[in-house]
């Protein structure tokens, strides 16, 4: 393998793309032979190339798995707050990551992974990835309240919100979003002055919860790696 920076390095390995291996280049998490890496820095297959002192190999297996995130933990690698972290669930050892994040108090599925590239895919805006939440308010929504909601013409930080809202039980429903920006599912209850007292994601990307218990994962099957990978391909 000839001289290539290292951006492009890490992006080929899998781990994030070109633009977020800069951000980690930054934060001194890459090491080269041993020393802190800089940005534009070349690398080839005789150097060691560390991502928080963790090797990384030329040809990583790829990892997938369904975790069931409990109540207050953080949804990253690391939290500067010193917060408990769901990759205390996972072997340390292992570079993975997961697939977007869940605030500290909502519970439920999130992949967990180093596939950067699909990774990447699945976050993306414009694959319109689905993701089904269970959720619990304060008040019962009256059926214009859900009516309303359901005709997708609120705008959260002047961006169209898409959902769709069923009910099930007391004061508890089932809501479906193709987006995935920060308290997106709170910010659509507070539009009707309502407020969500309890947050659970029981699937995405059509990955199941099933009945995973909170702290518990499991591996993806085959199959769902392929419903993955299916959902990101570019149709045009």
């Amino acid at each position: 393998m000839a001289k290539i920076r290292i951006n492009k390095f890490l992006s080929k390995m899998g781990i994030c793309s070109r633009r977020k291996s800069e951000k980690l280049i930054l934060q001194n998490r890459i090491k080269i032979n041993g020393q802190i890496a800089k940005i534009g820095q070349k690398v080839d297959k005789n150097d060691v190339v560390e991502l928080d002192n963790l090797k990384i190999i030329e040809k990583p297996l790829i990892f997938w798995y369904a975790f069931n995130k409990p109540k207050n933990y953080i949804t990253s690698r690391f939290d500067p707050e010193n917060r408990p972290t769901i990759m205390e669930f996972f072997d340390k050892n292992t570079y993975i990551f997961p697939v977007g994040r869940l605030d500290f108090k909502t519970t439920g599925l999130i992949l967990i992974t180093n596939d950067g590239k699909i990774c990447n895919k699945l976050l993306h805006p414009s694959f319109k990835i689905k993701r089904e939440y269970l959720v619990k308010t304060n008040f019962d929504l009256s059926d214009s309240e859900i009516n309303f909601l359901n005709q997708n013409v609120i705008q959260l930080n002047k961006v169209k919100s898409t959902q769709k809202i069923k009910k099930i039980g007391t004061k508890t429903y089932i809501v479906i979003v193709w987006q995935g920006s920060n308290h997106h599912v709170k910010k659509i209850f507070s539009t009707i002055n309502k407020k969500v007292t309890k947050l659970k994601r029981i699937s995405f990307a059509n990955i199941k919860l099933g009945n995973l218990k909170p702290g518990n994962w499991r591996r993806l099957t085959n199959k769902e790696i392929e419903i993955l990978k299916t959902q990101v391909k570019k149709t045009s």
